[in-house]
């Protein structure tokens, strides 16, 4: 499926998780609502607000509305993961160590932090070595994997509801 869709593509740089809400800002650049308002309020009392790719700054504080399409297209996404969790592993042979922070393809594991045991990718290893942006991954992390697990247990019951 490698060309057609990569899911990376539709992650927020926040939180690093497939988009909630997504929401793009003046500049382009796409977020889940709720970590672009976040990530704003921190600035709040300063009055600009700043893209937290491109750091394009915006004054006054942008309205933000939902991207229907993207948020659509990311929902599509999520039911093409769930149906095809099987080549979750693609990159993967076994005994291979898998990245914790890959939200939907695992890329093989090429550090391990020895201290809380997580596992890099060489994709979010870069962003484990800047103490800001390891302090969000690890709140991202297990945000992710509540919501991972809240997402499947609610797919389950919808099926067995269907089937039923």
């Amino acid at each position: 499926m490698e060309g057609l869709l990569d899911s990376e593509e539709f992650c927020c740089s926040i939180c690093l998780d497939l988009l909630k809400d997504p929401v793009a800002i003046p500049c382009g650049h796409s977020y889940c609502m709720e970590c672009i308002n976040d990530y704003w309020k921190k600035n709040d009392n300063l009055g600009v607000f700043s893209c937290p790719q491109c750091t394009e700054t915006f004054s006054p504080r942008p309205v933000l509305n939902r991207n229907t399409i993207l948020g659509d297209m990311v929902d599509k996404l999520k039911k093409l993961e769930l149906l095809g969790n099987s080549h979750i592993y693609d990159n993967c042979i076994p005994g291979d160590m898998t990245c914790d922070f890959c939200t939907s393809i695992k890329q093989k594991a090429v550090k391990s932090c020895l201290v809380c045991l997580a596992s890099y990718c060489q994709n979010h290893l870069q962003y484990s070595q800047n103490p800001s942006v390891a302090e969000v991954i690890f709140q991202s992390a297990l945000h992710l994997k509540m919501n991972s697990f809240h997402f499947t247990e609610k797919f389950m019951q919808q099926s067995d509801e269907e089937y039923s």
